[in-house]
């Protein structure tokens, strides 16, 4: 987004009924907003997001139309091309920014996953040694957990004011991202109002998640495979056989290959090149074994 939360809230607030024209294409926003801790009204950032993506699109349009015209001195050409690289992004731009809450909401989720093992690890220790559930969370609240240690420093700030230890523990479990960690929880919280040690529980935590990020490493390796292939189709295979044909077909039937055409190529090869690069990384697995 081009502008701060605070004066999103400020200039969108006048338009919040053109963002509920968007509430059908994002139904969990609310819930994304808020697990992304985003303070902000949902109608709000649907506006803002289009806004958004409007001044992009009209920043593109504008490049690409100037830079055309004064290439190939085309300027009716350049316009239709510049207006429809502008639209194309504006797509793009607004879906992405529809998506950051819950984009930004799987990050956490994905760091919380990386640090949950050792947690649960240092948490099982300190209960193995005999401390309370309180102090272990507390331990395990002072460490270099990452999101894990923060979400528990907060169960403890919350008991300290004299919330009930459950009561803390359920809520963070609602509020969470990461499904997991979630689950977790509700292990935890289940087997202590039963009575039950949770020793055994958290050991089968553990084991569980150490398995699951072997896997998903497992995955990750084949994938890229795929990936790698799908990567140098789009980047060189598929460019250079169309640029081929083109001149062939200019040469034989005269269809009348331009330098705009060129550069068009050239401009989606590389947003898909981007994009294929983006998926890659998106899809490496944030994992400490």
């Amino acid at each position: 987004m081009l502008f701060s939360l605070e004066k999103a809230r400020k200039f969108s607030h006048r338009f919040m009924g053109t963002g509920r024209l968007l509430k059908g294409m994002t139904p969990g926003l609310d819930t994304d907003l808020i697990r992304a801790e985003m303070e902000i009204n949902s109608d709000e950032y649907r506006f803002a997001s289009m806004f958004s993506a409007f001044v992009w699109a009209m920043a593109f349009f504008a490049l690409i139309s100037f830079s055309m015209a004064y290439l190939t001195g085309e300027i009716r050409e350049s316009l239709l091309v510049g207006f429809g690289a502008g639209l194309v992004l504006f797509v793009m731009m607004l879906i992405v920014i529809l998506r950051y809450p819950k984009i930004i909401s799987g990050k956490e989720s994905e760091q919380v996953d990386k640090d949950l093992v050792y947690a649960l690890k240092d948490l099982l220790l300190s209960i193995s040694s005999g401390l309370s559930m309180f102090t272990a969370l507390t331990l395990v609240s002072r460490g270099s957990y990452g999101y894990v240690s923060k979400d528990i420093r907060r169960v403890i700030s919350q008991v300290n004011t004299g919330v009930p230890l459950e009561d803390a523990l359920e809520e963070l479990a609602i509020s969470t991202p990461s499904e997991h960690f979630q689950n977790a929880l509700w292990q935890i919280i289940n087997t202590s109002k039963s009575g039950a040690g949770v020793e055994g529980v958290i050991r089968s935590l553990v084991d569980n998640l150490v398995a699951e990020q072997r896997s998903n490493i497992q995955k990750y390796s084949n994938e890229l495979n795929v990936l790698t292939l799908m990567y140098m189709l789009a980047a060189v295979a598929i460019p250079t056989i169309i640029t081929t044909l083109m001149i062939i077909l200019n040469a034989f039937v005269s269809v009348g290959a331009s330098d705009i055409m060129f550069i068009v190529l050239i401009i989606i090869s590389f947003f898909v090149q981007l994009t294929i690069i983006g998926f890659v990384k998106s899809r490496r697995p944030e994992v400490h074994v």
